[in-house]
């Protein structure tokens, strides 16, 4: 698995964090909360501002890239990423409604979310445990 604790070194939490705040901007604007549009959310991909992104790409971290737990991490927050795309373009086109819908807790928006939550986390450990 880990030969070594790449730098620098990975926080989870911190990458649950900043998806959750990301998230709640998406939300808040959804439900009225904010008047402020948060980015497109399409335009965030694996190489932008994500944490796990910055972490997965920098030059100590190359020859972990093949790691499956990467891809699934990368390939849930595409998912993500491209349901919370079509929920801000149906807030942008005036379909309130359907913005809401697409954003309930039983939908894919929010169970991609909960699973790249669940991803990170399972990441932390893994490498935390390699750190002790």
């Amino acid at each position: 698995m880990f030969n070594h604790l790449p730098t620098p070194s990975f926080n989870g939490f911190r990458a649950i964090n900043d998806h959750v705040e990301e998230r709640n901007k998406l939300e808040d604007y959804i439900n009225g909360k904010s008047k402020e549009p948060p980015p497109d959310p399409g335009l965030t991909h694996c190489d932008a501002a994500c944490l796990f992104a910055k972490w997965l790409h920098h030059p100590e971290c190359k020859g972990l890239n093949d790691i499956d737990l990467h891809h699934q991490i990368c390939d849930t927050c595409e998912v993500f990423h491209a349901a919370a795309s079509q929920a801000a373009l149906l807030m942008n086109m005036g379909k309130e409604d359907q913005a809401k819908e697409a954003i309930q807790d039983d939908g894919i928006y929010a169970k991609a979310s909960a699973k790249f939550q669940r991803k990170l986390k399972l990441l932390h450990f893994q490498l935390d445990a390699v750190a002790v």
